[in-house]
C-alpha cells in the first residue's frame, strides 16, 4: 500500500528506527503482532491486510469448491479462477477429502454446494470447516433458496444462487466476513 511516508516518518509515527522500516519493507524482519497492529493504526488498513500481506507475500490464498456433481464443479472452479486470479482454487467431490486439507492447510474461501449426494451435507461441511478455522468465509453456492435460513444460521459469509457467474463471486469476495486481501 502506497501512502506516500518516507521511511523515516513511518519510523517517527512507529517510535522505532528508519532502519526497522528498511528490514519490514525489504523482508529481513517480520514485525511482532503488537507491531503490527500499531502499524495497521498508523497506516489506516485493517491488521489482516498486514498480516495476509506478510504470511502471502509468496503464497497464493486457497480457496476451495465442493460440489459433488463434476460437470458443475469444473464450470464453477474456472469461474472462480478466472474472478480470483491470485487463488489457488481446488475443487472436492467428497466433504471429507475437503476436510482433510481444511485441517492441513489455512483455506481463504470455501464455495459450498448445499446438497451433496454422499457423507456430510454443506451445512454439517460448513460447521466441521467453522471448527477448524473459525475465520473461513463460507458461501453457499446451490439452486436451493429454502436452506438460506440455515445458512445465515452459520453467519457465513455469502450464499449464491445458482447459476454461479463471475459477477457473482466478486460481490460476493466484496463483502467477505473476514477480508482477503490477495485474491483478486
Amino acid at each position: 500500500m502506497e501512502m506516500g511516508l518516507s521511511q523515516q516518518q513511518l519510523a517517527n509515527m512507529m517510535y522505532v528506527t528508519r532502519v526497522a522500516v528498511a528490514n519490514w519493507e525489504a523482508g529481513k524482519r517480520i514485525p511482532d503482532l503488537p507491531t503490527i497492529t500499531q502499524l495497521a493504526d498508523c497506516l489506516k488498513v485493517d491488521v489482516n491486510y498486514l498480516i495476509d500481506a506478510i504470511r502471502g507475500s509468496g503464497e497464493r490464498s486457497i480457496v476451495m469448491v465442493v460440489d459433488d456433481e463434476p460437470i458443475l464443479m469444473e464450470g464453477f472452479m474456472d469461474i472462480i479462477s478466472e474472478a480470483l486470479p491470485k487463488a489457488d482454487v481446488r475443487g472436492f467431490r467428497n466433504a471429507e477429502k475437503a476436510l482433510a486439507l481444511a485441517r492441513d492447510q489455512r483455506i481463504t474461501v470455501a464455495f459450498l454446494d448445499i446438497e451433496l449426494a454422499a457423507g456430510l451435507s454443506g451445512i454439517d461441511l460448513a460447521k466441521k470447516l467453522t471448527e477448524i478455522d473459525p475465520k473461513i468465509n463460507i458461501i453457499f453456492l446451490t439452486g436451493h433458496q429454502e436452506y438460506s435460513g440455515a445458512a445465515w444460521g452459520l453467519h457465513v459469509s455469502g450464499y449464491i444462487l445458482k447459476p454461479l457467474t463471475r459477477e457473482k463471486v466478486l460481490d460476493e469476495i466484496e463483502h467477505l466476513r473476514v477480508p482477503a486481501y490477495n485474491l483478486l
